[in-house]
């Protein structure tokens, strides 16, 4: 039976666990010092630290060891491919070889390592760290073995010290700003810099591993948020405040004036707005599940509201983040108030000022220009590390940072893209659809030190060398690695066929097909609010049962094909309604009729231009072109299965339902929109699939 247990992050052994009869003993090096702890029974804290270091319930996961030791004993996991009965600490495992399997049905999976039938260690990967619990003498059986191969396995940790200040920005307003240091020596260092509007306390524990290899570490509030000052103002800020911020970090005696930013989601927003600015001291990035511009992504999509945002604007009704408000059971009523203003007074008590901006300004007037970093894209050249997934909410703000650096030389990029949510790299099953044992990417926190350590660094360790794109494939449980990943080209049209709702490689007559739109029972995106991801993948077998959108399918596949990238969507269309949305959908239809999304797009009928400053009414019942792109994905389609194309007006949980009248989503009277869909050799209706050859 195992006698000790090691915790590693990053590299650096900062846990160990002793089993000494039936007693439990920890020594721990978590905080600023380099020094262990002394040796101890742990504590209620202590469990409460090793749960944040773990990303799971420590007091589950040690004070069951021995009792999950001795189940996978008696369960002989050598010769069982799928253990379903609930292990001591109410896991459900599968196989991957013969030393690893990995936890289904659980975020933040604890993968057992397990050698001659005994359990020897966890790999628990939570979207970019991954810490292991493991035996003397097995790491290599783990994530670990990449680690010691670039010889950063099992260093010694600096001590750091932490400081907090006021940082000024041009205008006079400070923003709070916590300084994480290495405590050796005085040589100035390369910094990591990351802005955050979720409470920067959150994120100094996480981000301070990097401190503890060296290197400066800034974590900062943005401007409204927690203890910054000024107005908070979504997005509106971060091009100035973080250009002001990191010439302030070049500025100081700790700083030797390379800098690099590096986060997710808003965290993402940050660096992209500040790589605008052509900064010659942001010297890398790396760029996790971006929020991308204001009418393509985090506001709008396709011009169309998100409402989707709704739950992180609870969350940001006062300057402390407060994520319990997200989660809440009457979502679905509230998204049905109009007009919309007043759903934070209803629910919260308060208005939200920057709701009611965004619902002030329709159309791109000026007000967004700040907080659209892709139009200034071609000022960007910042080395990037992009990272996003396959069912990230904001993936059209990685869809963007892949294009900004279409020009890149190689080297300059590296692009990783898997079966994820929103939430990254963290488990294999998401609902009912079953990833395969290779989905999660144990090495991620390597790759961005790697990142860093080369650009911010100057260290030959061949990162930039490695292939510049690296996908997963659906359905294939496999990984591809490429130098490119054109979102530009498709290899493929199928065209709508209205008469048989078909998608034929051939065009067919001129036909039509109608639907009616109701705003009051919108066709609803298969999503909850309260789990603040907006993008699942999910079965719409029963949503196309619907009257209330069409569906196009094409003939069953003879044999597996794979696709990669974006499909584009082409339909000419009438409508009864001024305004209306389209939301078109790319499902993979299976033998026994599940229909699994693949990927989807929306656009608001105003903006069919695409030029946000104009939107234009629609003419009712006339004919109108419009084009909309989906998110992107890779997936093996396989023989016996179809492409099913969806087409529908609502998409309520992610978008403001439409109320089909010149008010658009904040209309408190609706109309039915009639809408009609035309096909055939005339009117050319398509669906450009990007199929890999």
């Amino acid at each position: 039976m195992i006698k000790q247990l090691n915790g590693y992050l990053s590299g650096f052994n900062l846990l160990k666990i002793y089993f000494e009869g039936q007693q439990i003993f920890i020594s721990e090096r978590f905080g600023s010092t380099a020094k262990w702890s002394k040796k101890r029974q742990p504590s209620t804290e202590d469990y409460q630290q090793i749960s944040k270091f773990l990303n799971n319930d420590a007091l589950k996961i040690i004070d069951n060891w021995q009792a999950q030791a001795l189940f996978v004993a008696a369960a002989d996991f050598k010769k069982t491919a799928d253990i379903s009965t609930t292990t001591p600490w109410g896991g459900r495992y599968s196989q991957k070889d013969a030393h690893y399997w990995y936890e289904r049905q659980h975020k933040f999976a604890r993968d057992m390592v397990i050698v001659n039938n005994e359990l020897v260690g966890l790999q628990i990967i939570s979207d970019d760290k991954t810490v292991v619990l493991i035996a003397p003498g097995f790491e290599d059986e783990t994530v670990l073995h990449q680690w010691r191969v670039q010889h950063l396995f099992n260093l010694e940790p600096k001590a750091i010290t932490t400081t907090t200040t006021m940082v000024p920005m041009t205008d006079g307003i400070e923003l709070a700003t916590d300084i994480i240091l290495p405590r050796e020596g005085h040589t100035p260092n390369a910094t990591i810099l990351i802005r955050t509007p979720y409470n920067r306390e959150n994120y100094v524990d996480k981000y301070a591993i990097f401190a503890k290899h060296g290197y400066s570490v800034v974590v900062q509030d943005v401007r409204g948020r927690n203890q910054s000052q000024g107005n908070w103002q979504l997005f509106r800020h971060e091009t100035e405040d973080g250009n002001d911020t990191l010439n302030w970090i070049a500025d100081q005696p700790w700083s030797n004036g390379s800098i690099g930013m590096i986060g997710g989601s808003y965290l993402g927003y940050v660096q992209w707005a500040a790589a605008v600015n052509n900064n010659p001291h942001l010297k890398a990035i790396v760029s996790l599940v971006t929020a991308g511009g204001p009418f393509t992504d985090a506001l709008r999509k396709g011009g169309s509201l998100v409402s989707a945002l709704l739950p992180l604007m609870f969350a940001w009704k006062d300057k402390h983040f407060e994520p319990t408000q997200m989660v809440r059971k009457d979502w679905t009523a509230l998204l049905d108030h109009r007009p919309i203003q007043e759903i934070p007074l209803l629910a919260l008590g308060k208005e939200l000022p920057y709701l009611n901006e965004i619902l002030a300004h329709d159309r791109d007037d000026g007000f967004y220009t700040p907080m659209d970093w892709y139009a200034k894209r071609q000022a960007i050249h910042v080395p990037a590390f992009i990272q996003s997934g396959w069912f990230d909410d904001d993936g059209v703000g990685t869809t963007e940072a892949i294009r900004a650096t279409n020009d890149y030389e190689k080297g300059q990029r590296q692009i990783v893209l898997g079966p994820w949510l929103h939430g990254g790299n963290a488990q294999y099953d998401l609902g009912g659809y079953v990833l395969g044992p290779n989905a999660l990417r144990p090495e991620m926190d390597l790759k961005h030190l790697q990142w860093f350590d080369h650009f911010l660094k100057g260290y030959d360790n061949g990162i930039e060398v490695q292939p510049t794109v690296t996908y997963y494939r659906l359905n294939a449980d496999q990984w591809i690695s490429q130098e490119a990943f054109n979102l530009d080209e498709h290899q493929e049209k199928l065209y709508l066929d209205a008469k048989k709702q078909t998608l034929l490689q051939q065009a067919p007559d001129s036909e039509s097909i109608k639907y009616n739109f109701d705003s009051n029972e919108p066709t609803p995106y298969l999503a909850d609010l309260s789990s603040n991801e907006a993008a699942f993948v999910a079965d719409y077998a029963a949503v196309e049962k619907r009257q209330d959108l069409v569906c196009f399918t094409s003939p069953v596949l003879k044999q597996s094909r794979a696709i990669a990238g974006v499909f584009t969507v082409g339909i000419y269309a009438a409508s009864s309604a001024v305004d209306t949305d389209w939301v078109v959908r790319l499902t993979d239809v299976y033998p026994d009729g599940r229909s699994i999304a693949l990927a989807d797009g929306v656009l608001n009928g105003r903006f069919r231009a695409k030029d946000w400053a104009h939107p234009e009414y629609l003419e009712p019942e006339k004919r109108y072109y419009f084009e909309i792109e989906t998110s992107k994905v890779a997936a093996l389609i396989k023989a016996g299965h179809a492409l099913r194309l969806e087409i529908a007006s609502g998409a309520k949980n992610l978008l403001f339902t439409n109320s089909n009248t010149k008010a658009g989503f904040n209309g408190t009277k609706s109309q039915i929109a009639h809408q009609t869909i035309y096909t055939g050799k005339n009117q050319l209706s398509f669906v450009a699939v990007p199929w890999v050859n």
